[in-house]
């Protein structure tokens, strides 16, 4: 045999055999007859054994993606969504130690999860597509900050492994103070239509926002029947108004005749009674939802009050929208139920955030106190500067 140059002599190696895992160092390298380059071992238990060079076996972590992102998330909600990345590893001596960031839980089964660390174990000195589970629980808050850096993955011998995390948590919009449906309808046909309104005294831009479905029980958000309103847009709603967008095909004398703007399918206005429809921030911040992202609900949510074939209108006290779409829904809990194709109600909004909001009588015939609170609903008892009143 012919001496090979020696400058493995020495590194520690480990083998895996049928009766177990062995580890021991190098002490001498040659090629042998046929040209192959050999390592000679003298393992921990004292045998010497002659194993082939392959090539480099420095110990490799390799990981899917490089960057966790978890967008922009609301604190109180429920936990994000779960992003993953898979671990490909080779050449190992012993297990791959999984560190998470402060604010993030980490899983290897995405049902048990915790801060970790967490342990990968190599079969044979290998790993082969180990699943990652990550997400950021509804405990972390904008006081407590978002979780910042990165995962690290570590294992003896191998170059150290990290997997950013990217995520913005927010406070929860205060009453009165951003954009929220007031309005769904899901009527025969195409007419279909959303309200947005505008609970502040100045005008909005709709620069920037979107309108977005989880069609079906998805967790994911349609690209095709989702819509960001581009910059520059000239689409906005006024101070203590309303935005209505309708689908393409409703009624136009009912429906688009009062419609800022129309879609064609596919569209957020492609809707049936089983997709969550949510409205985001130009930030990417969740503001509202109508649905619960994620559920199938068969055909609806809801019972007497449901999201299929009814107009749907918020009720006069909500002042902010629902920023967890993981919550339960139940829309009889903030939403007031007409019968489908109601179209009276679009184009405007009584909401208790407008100091001079529509009053709705509820006294009965037999009572004249109008200046009592308990005999009108959906508003005060009116004043001199009330602007609508409905009888």
């Amino acid at each position: 045999m012919t001496k090979a140059p020696s400058t493995s002599v020495g590194m520690r190696v480990a083998n895996w055999f049928s009766d177990g895992y062995y580890t021991g160092e190098i002490i001498e390298t040659f090629r042998d007859d046929t040209g192959t380059q050999r390592w000679r071992v003298l393992y921990d238990d004292g045998d010497i054994d002659d194993i082939n060079f392959t090539g480099s076996s420095s110990p490799t972590i390799t990981t899917s993606v490089d960057t966790l992102n978890f967008g922009g998330l609301v604190e109180g909600s429920s936990e994000s969504s779960v992003e993953t990345f898979t671990v490909t590893a080779s050449n190992l001596t012993g297990d791959i130690t999984v560190t998470g960031v402060s604010g993030l839980e980490i899983s290897l089964d995405g049902v048990s999860y915790s801060a970790g660390p967490l342990t990968i174990s190599p079969t044979s000195g290998s790993v082969s597509g180990a699943t990652v589970y990550a997400r950021v629980p509804n405990t972390v808050t904008a006081a407590s900050g978002e979780p910042t850096g990165d995962v690290v993955l570590t294992a003896a011998g191998a170059t150290q492994v990290d997997v950013a995390v990217v995520a913005t948590v927010t406070a929860p919009a205060g009453d009165c103070s951003e954009l929220f449906f007031s309005e769904y309808i899901e009527g025969s046909g195409l007419n279909k239509c959303l309200e947005i309104y505008n609970p502040t005294s100045s005008a909005v831009s709709l620069a920037g926002y979107t309108i977005g479905m989880f069609d079906n029980g998805a967790t994911s958000m349609s690209s095709s029947r989702s819509f960001t309103f581009p910059a520059g847009t000239s689409q906005s709603v006024g101070a203590l108004d309303v935005w209505v967008g309708c689908e393409a095909g409703a009624d136009s004398a009912t429906f688009l005749s009062v419609a800022d703007s129309s879609f064609s399918f596919p569209s957020p206005l492609s809707f049936n009674g089983d997709d969550a429809i949510v409205l985001m921030t130009p930030s990417g911040i969740m503001v509202d939802v109508i649905g619960r992202i994620g559920e199938d609900p068969g055909s609806y949510w809801g019972s007497t009050v449901q999201t299929r074939d009814q107009t749907l209108v918020r009720s006069g006290s909500i002042q902010r929208g629902d920023s967890d779409g993981n919550d339960a829904f139940d829309p009889a809990t903030e939403w007031e139920s007409f019968p489908q194709n109601t179209y009276q109600t679009l184009g405007w909004h009584n909401s208790d955030c407008d100091p001079n909001n529509v009053a709705v009588w509820s006294g009965g015939a037999g009572s004249s106190d109008w200046s009592n609170n308990a005999n009108w609903t959906s508003g005060s008892a009116p004043t001199a500067a009330s602007t609508r009143i409905v009888v």
